[in-house]
């Protein structure tokens, strides 16, 4: 990898403040961005037998993701075709070989097809589960709400290979952490960017300086045992990526760190944060030395999020996301000027 420099970057500029504080806008961003495009949701190994399932949240949409008889992974929307009841109370659990509304005791396969209607004949086109788009990759669940979505390995096809030295498919989720942060999404996600992605170390991915997918990595000076499969380099450097809109992994020799985003409102998201390994547990020196951290750069995006400004973010390198956001959003969102949407870095 090459050290990644621009003219761009150099006068790279940030949103403007509304793109952070408005509920418009992020009403906007859940129907153009959060509904249309693959959004990680989990890993496979939350349902490994049939008849699992654990919900997940997007915007309004409540899902259920569960593994059906065949031993697929399959996501529906959590109600009920006949009075739009909610189908699944708990947030995990195992539904057996039905999936039963409680209101009036309709029962559906783990497939998602009606099979029994207590005294009512039901169209079959109209009795279906209402699904979304799944893909499993690399171990992890994501789901498309769009109704036709484009293709997940359309859409990852620069990351495809990316991870397969890691294989996350194998890896075990060995901690776990969710925080309810006061800030934007976007804040959270150009924080990390900033840490990671944009220092004077970091040596940018050339095919991934742009766009949805963001990549870049740095010597690390560690004696651990690397994952079984990492050659070279491999062993001895942190890769990180971003990918649009709200998923963040860090690559270790010995372990990988996957951080999901949740955005709530215009001013708070929910992070979980997973730590992947094929080891049992992990030095807990280093996980708690990497919560604090975390937790003191999402105090600063709190304290950002307050003064209702992102300006004091490091401009540098930013462009990149603003770009690819704007580009997905719409230029033109609620008849403002393109120009109007940028604040010009000091």
């Amino acid at each position: 990898m090459t050290v990644f420099r621009s003219a761009s970057v150099q006068k790279a500029s940030t949103l403007a403040e509304h793109y952070y504080t408005s509920p418009e806008i992020f009403e906007q961003e859940t129907q153009r961005i959060f509904h249309n495009h693959w959004i990680c949701v989990g890993r496979g190994e939350q349902i490994v037998d049939v008849g699992d399932y654990f919900l997940a949240q997007i915007g309004a949409e409540n899902l259920i993701i569960l593994r059906d008889a065949q031993g697929c992974a399959r996501a529906f929307f959590n109600v009920c075709r006949h009075r739009r009841t909610r189908l699944c109370q708990s947030p995990h659990g195992q539904l057996g070989e039905m999936i039963c509304c409680t209101h009036h005791g309709w029962r559906y396969s783990l497939e998602g097809q009606l099979r029994s209607a207590r005294r009512e004949s039901v169209p079959a086109e109209e009795s279906a589960l209402f699904a979304c788009a799944l893909y499993e990759w690399e171990g992890f669940l994501w789901v498309n709400l769009a109704p036709n979505p484009v293709p997940f390995t359309q859409t990852v096809s620069p990351l495809l290979s990316q991870f397969a030295p890691w294989r996350l498919a194998s890896l075990r989720v060995v901690e776990q952490i969710t925080d309810e942060v006061q800030a934007n999404w976007k804040l959270i996600f150009q924080a990390y960017c900033d840490r990671y992605l944009y220092t004077p170390t970091a040596n940018r991915s050339p095919s991934l300086s742009a766009g949805a997918f963001l990549g870049a990595s740095q010597a690390i000076d560690r004696d651990v045992l690397p994952l079984p499969g990492l050659r070279g380099e491999q062993g001895n450097r942190a890769y990180y990526y971003s990918l649009f809109p709200t998923m963040l992994l860090s690559l270790y020799p010995s372990h990988a760190i996957a951080l999901r985003l949740y955005p709530q409102a215009a001013d708070r998201t929910r992070i979980v944060c997973e730590w992947l390994s094929d080891r049992s547990a992990m030095s807990a020196v280093a996980m708690e030395t990497w919560k604090r951290n975390h937790r003191q750069a999402w105090f600063g995006c709190e304290q950002m999020q307050r003064r209702h400004t992102a300006r004091s973010m490091h401009a540098n390198g930013l462009t990149a996301f603003d770009r690819e956001y704007l580009r997905v959003l719409g230029a033109s969102a609620f008849g403002l000027p393109q120009n109007y949407a940028w604040q010009q870095g000091h």
